[in-house]
């Protein structure tokens, strides 16, 4: 195989999944029978994912052969270790680059209430399907407000159908992928995140650092970023009669959504801006 030919002295593994490498049994073969040192970084996790006894014991010694462990977020680091069964001792939480400006803006002037979601147009993962009939529950159509769906995905029309069936076709946009993230918090008073599954999204980190406060599910990284009162709005269940009650709450409280702005700047500063860096020196020499 090529890393028989290439001889790395060190392997270091960028997973999607936290348990990814079960379906590259060659590549775990390998790495055992060369005694490679080897690390994995693990974008995500899903509580959905069951492991049954056999694979809980295979990912037990391959994530225990491991040099380093790397999550982005607590949330999915426990998570994995619920699902093994095992702590993961040599375990850590790193941070993926944010590359925008870690400045605030100022705060938006528009007087109808603007909420953004940035994500891929996908219903299940991404909570889409959750969202739109809760907008419809807390908000209506009889106040002053509008979301935009900036991304691309398999699901937009889905969506639309879902927004005019709920009768709020006319309070959603889908101005489709925008490269400009700070151009979106220009306009924009609040990231709306109501995932099923996140590893940290980086959506959240920019809009915090663009001075926006955020309301959210409590998957991933929220509960790294997000402090209820601070800096956003933490919704404690993914399903719609939570994300209804969330949303009520921040639109009563929405006159402090400035504050928390200034908040959300504040939790900002914390950020890397060189996350690579720290994730280097993290790894065994």
């Amino acid at each position: 195989m090529e890393l028989s030919r290439f001889r790395p002295d060190f392997v270091y593994i960028n997973q999607g999944g936290t348990f990814d490498f079960q379906v590259e049994p060659g590549l775990v073969a390998w790495l055992r029978k060369t005694s490679t040192p080897f690390a994995f970084i693990c974008q995500a996790n899903r509580a959905d994912t069951q492991l049954d006894p056999p694979t809980a014991a295979t990912s037990r010694e391959v994530l225990g052969l491991a040099r380093s462990i790397f999550f982005v977020s607590t949330h999915n680091l426990r998570l994995a270790e619920r699902q093994i069964g095992a702590h993961l001792p040599l375990a850590r939480i790193v941070q993926n680059p944010v590359e925008i400006p870690l400045h605030p803006l100022p705060w938006p002037t528009a007087d109808s209430v603007r909420f953004a979601v940035v994500a891929r147009l996908e219903r299940h993962d991404k909570g889409l399907d959750l969202l739109i009939p809760a907008l419809a529950a807390a908000l209506g159509s009889d106040r002053d407000w509008h979301v935009a769906f900036y991304g691309r995905g398999p699901d937009e029309p889905f969506l639309r159908a879902l927004a005019a069936t709920h009768g709020i076709a006319d309070r959603i946009s889908f101005p489709g992928f925008q490269s400009d993230v700070r151009a979106v918090w220009q306009e924009h008073h609040l990231l709306l995140l109501p995932s099923r599954h996140e590893g940290c999204s980086l959506a959240m980190l920019e809009a915090l650092a663009c001075g926006r406060p955020v309301l959210a599910t409590a998957v991933g990284g929220v509960s790294d970023w997000i402090v209820a009162g601070e800096n956003g709005f933490v919704c404690d269940e993914t399903d719609v009669a939570a994300l209804t009650s969330t949303l009520r709450r921040a639109w009563s409280l929405r006159a402090t959504w400035p504050q928390l702005g200034i908040g959300a700047a504040r939790t900002a500063a914390r950020l890397d801006p060189n996350p690579e860096c720290a994730l280097l020196a993290a790894l065994p020499s």
